[in-house]
């Protein structure tokens, strides 16, 4: 009796010491994909996206595979072997370990890259795989239909069609679209021409009342967080649900609709395309690819002076001299959100 109480003391405590080192092993330094870094809104999913984790606090690590997204902010993916992805403002990646590489695709929005030669890392979309003839830098799109567009800075990008044809192209500093040529094509890519003075421009805002960015004025969409403060609170639901209400039925999961500071429509995102209201913006001309303010997008560069503005009732100052501002709805949008309003995500 006594050898058998011993016995079993000692595979209980066998039993707890294999626990506890399977419990505590540590993570595998092959799931270390890289760090992920990101401005405000943005969000990183290790478990398919169960539970989000905000990247605006301080840098998280990749582990194995994770779901990430930017709002208003960018989001820096720094990889193995000293490649760099900058996901812009409003887009989604998936970042993975498959067969000894890296893959990062680009789900929607845009997305600047920086790939050393011979780096084991590829970028995809859902239409295209992309590969660089050495050290490569440079753009990749996916617009809200689906249509990829590539564009080298510096070297050039093999891509390899995955519908269709299955064409192989080269990218350089003349873009290239796949599996078609949108008819806008000339307007997906930004070429820095755009940056003027700081006339006429209007702030505008998200549903939640944060700032996103500004129209100017010919209604062409810069996409700056901190372009002036966040409102101190977001804009009425009824309101927020009539305007969802005419963005087209196909888009609306995906979109992001846009206010001026009185509650005025403006227009709304989807990934890299800003659609413009027609009765709201000057000059409408369809949809547009919107700019980034400054290197790399913004949000991470100039921080909103004061709270998020994600619907507390404290908020932050407005504009460049600090005092507080609230969103004021207009007689004619008041009159807008007394429609009855369908069903929406975007509803605070």
């Amino acid at each position: 009796m006594v050898i058998k109480r011993g016995a079993s003391v000692v595979l209980l405590g066998l039993t707890v010491v294999v626990g506890v080192l399977v419990t505590t092993r540590p993570v595998s330094a092959s799931v270390m994909l890289g760090t992920a870094t990101g401005g405000r809104g943005a969000e990183m999913s290790l478990d398919g996206g169960r539970v989000w984790l905000s990247l605006a606090k301080q840098p998280l690590p990749i582990l194995g595979s994770a779901d990430i997204r930017s709002s208003s902010g960018a989001v820096a993916l720094s990889l193995r072997e000293g490649a760099s992805v900058e996901l812009l403002p409003f887009s989604t990646a998936r970042v993975a370990q498959t067969e000894g590489a890296i893959d990062v695709t680009l789900v929607q929005g845009r997305a600047e890259f920086v790939l050393p030669a011979a780096a084991k890392i590829r970028l995809r979309t859902s239409v295209a795989r992309l590969e660089g003839d050495g050290k490569v830098a440079g753009e990749i799109v996916v617009t809200r239909d689906g249509v990829t567009g590539v564009r080298a800075h510096d070297g050039r990008v093999r891509v390899t069609e995955l519908v269709g044809e299955r064409r192989v192209l080269v990218a350089a500093v003349t873009p290239i679209f796949v599996p078609r040529t949108p008819e806008a094509a000339s307007q997906v890519f930004d070429d820095g021409s755009r940056e003027r003075p700081g006339t006429g421009r209007k702030a505008v805002f998200t549903p939640k009342g944060e700032s996103v960015g500004y129209l100017d004025s010919d209604g062409h969409l810069t996409v700056q967080a901190g372009h002036v403060n966040d409102l101190t609170g977001p804009y009425p639901q009824k309101l927020v649900r009539a305007v969802v209400a005419r963005i087209p039925e196909d888009a609306r999961q995906n979109a992001v609709p846009l206010f001026n500071v009185n509650g005025g429509y403006v227009g709304y995102l989807v990934g890299p395309t800003f659609y413009p209201a027609a009765d709201t913006v000057p000059g409408n001309g369809g949809p547009t690819t919107w700019t980034a303010a400054g290197a790399g997008g913004g949000g991470k560069g100039k921080a909103a002076g004061g709270s998020t503005g994600t619907g507390g009732s404290t908020g932050s100052g407005s504009g460049v001299s600090g005092s507080k501002t609230t969103p004021v709805v207009s007689v004619s949008a008041q009159a807008q959100a007394r429609k009855k309003p369908k069903a929406s995500p975007f509803a605070p």
